[in-house]
């Protein structure tokens, strides 16, 4: 028996996220170039499942342009580092922001042109949870030895 049916477009829906502050984690930080050859810096963050709120496991996206210059909003990145637990006057690369548990903070505004409700990434706060994610016990693990090993 074989399967038959009509191909149709998928209907995507763009999903805001309501105004206010959610605890999410940094998937990502990474310095990138689009097809044009700007530069950009892109920060993912993902909506925690392991809290009580909205819009859980929603991906947020904040990208930071650089100006006519080549120039980045320094100070602004550095304020996510800052709230991804970097400590003020502290070296970092933007990897090391992977895995941070923070505040996001979304406003919205109404685009004029389109009329559509739009949300951004206002800024960061250090998150009022921290990590809940349990760490490994070393004693609970089971121990393998080589000789165990087929190959």
């Amino acid at each position: 028996m074989s399967f038959y049916g009509k191909a149709s477009k998928p209907k995507f829906e763009s999903k805001i996220i309501p105004a206010g502050d959610y605890e999410c984690r940094v998937v990502s930080a990474l310095e990138r170039v689009n097809d044009e050859g700007q530069a950009f810096i892109e920060f993912q963050f993902k909506v925690r499942d392991d809290v009580e709120q909205n819009c859980k496991g929603s991906i947020i996206k904040k990208r930071f342009k650089t100006d006519a210059n080549g120039n980045y909003k320094v100070n602004k990145i550095n304020e996510f580092a800052f709230a991804c637990g970097i400590e003020e006057g502290t070296d970092y690369q933007l990897e090391e922001l992977a895995g941070a548990c923070v505040i996001v903070h979304i406003s919205c505004f109404t685009d004029q042109d389109t009329g559509k409700k739009v949300g951004y990434v206002a800024y960061l706060n250090e998150s009022k949870v921290g990590d809940t994610a349990q760490p490994l016990d070393p004693d609970g693990l089971e121990s393998i030895s080589t000789d165990d090993i087929p190959f």
